[in-house]
């Protein structure tokens, strides 16, 4: 039976590879140890074209991979159940039921056997309807089949893994560098704070630092991010605190989202997730702020373009986002209030907003806008 600390290694080591992509391998190679298993994958497999690819593998040959890639895959006696299923999960021998057909198909002998494999377990990453994501390990003969109980141990973990990708997709996706990546994530304004576990901030990009510098919904309180309101930044704390506790081994929190109001009645979007171990620094948590920038300058081609508003209705849209009121906008565009109320009632329409407030909040927040707004001027 696999214990406590172990599991907590693992779920270390997904966390750890999220950040660095060439750590996979080595999560891959120690839940195959954990399980039993020869070795694994992280796979792909189209619906339509049967085309398998391995995003990242551990404790398989070069030989093996190429000839299941380019051959097996199409054979597999386990692959058809999975992609017609709709079950998280996958365990080989539950997949192919018939002992004796398994047995005989070229899938076994040829691939399995050669390998000592006879099962195998697997959890679904992400299913769509052109492919199936997967991890999956291949269980050695000697081991015996797959019981309910590691079942349920690789259930634990698959929350995390899922978790894991997502964030490495979203700081290493377009495969760009480090600092590339910064910089796309400071154009679409979305803030990034390193923290230890008791929210004292380690690292906190261009994004972060300004929006924590307006001390509004979410500020620096004796060296500690804190919230404007007391029982968020009781929240914020159990986030983080739990989060670096799963960076360290010590728990199985994957963090959280929070909503921090502001006094402008817009709202600061925080997500907290685990961060392993940076060189010598304490296993932390990553803090993603994302939050309205205080003087949005829309153009108002890109913001009619977006909604489809008229030239009119986009002024007065602008208006509302730098904060004016609806009757000093009428005067100063020269029209009646009621003229700039059915404007108003139009933009609603056109956004699928019923108040103010959730007009400003979904026009600040949205990116293509922020780009648009934030690229030199001809």
């Amino acid at each position: 039976m696999v214990d406590d600390r172990r599991i907590l290694q693992l779920i270390d080591e997904i966390y750890e590879a999220a950040l660095d992509s060439s750590r996979w391998p080595k999560f891959i190679e120690s839940l195959s140890e954990v399980f039993h298993c020869v070795g694994g994958a992280l796979l792909q497999r189209d619906r339509h074209s049967a085309e398998m690819g391995f995003i990242e593998f551990g404790g398989l040959d070069a030989v093996t991979r190429t000839a299941y890639q380019q051959y097996y895959s199409a054979r597999s006696v386990w692959m058809p159940a999975a992609l017609a299923g709709s079950s998280e999960f996958a365990i080989g021998h539950e997949l192919a039921p018939d002992k004796h057909s398994f047995e005989r198909s070229e899938f076994y002998n040829d691939w399995l056997r050669p390998q000592g494999v006879y099962d195998a377990i697997g959890g679904v990453i992400e299913r769509s309807s052109s492919s199936l994501t997967v991890v999956t390990v291949l269980r050695a003969e000697r081991a015996g089949l797959v019981t309910e109980a590691e079942k349920q141990i690789f259930a634990r973990l698959m929350p995390h893994v899922r978790r894991a990708i997502d964030i490495h997709r979203r700081l290493y996706g377009l495969q760009l560098q480090r600092d590339g990546a910064l910089q796309a994530l400071d154009g679409l304004q979305i803030g990034i704070v390193l923290t230890d576990r008791a929210g004292r901030p380690m690292f906190a990009n261009r994004v972060a630092e300004e929006i924590l510098s307006r001390d509004d919904g979410l500020a620096l309180v004796r060296g500690q991010l804190r919230a404007t309101r007391p029982q968020d930044s009781r929240k914020l704390g159990a986030l983080i605190e739990g989060a670096a506790k799963t960076s360290r081994g010590l728990g199985q929190e994957p963090g959280g989202v929070l909503s921090l109001p502001t006094s402008t009645g817009t709202a600061i979007t925080v997500l907290v997730s685990p961060c392993p171990r940076l060189g010598l620094l304490e296993p932390a948590a990553l803090v993603f702020l994302g939050a309205p920038l205080p003087s949005l300058r829309l153009e108002e081609q890109s913001i009619a373009q977006r909604y489809g508003l008229t030239r009119a209705e986009a002024k007065l849209l602008q208006a509302l986002v730098d904060g004016r009121r609806l009757a000093d906008h009428a005067d100063s565009a020269g029209i009646t209030l009621n003229t700039a109320k059915t404007h108003l009632k139009q933009i609603f329409a056109k956004t699928g907003s019923r108040r103010q407030a959730d007009l400003i909040r979904l026009i600040v927040a949205d990116p293509v806008l922020r780009l648009a707004a934030s690229r030199p001027q001809a």
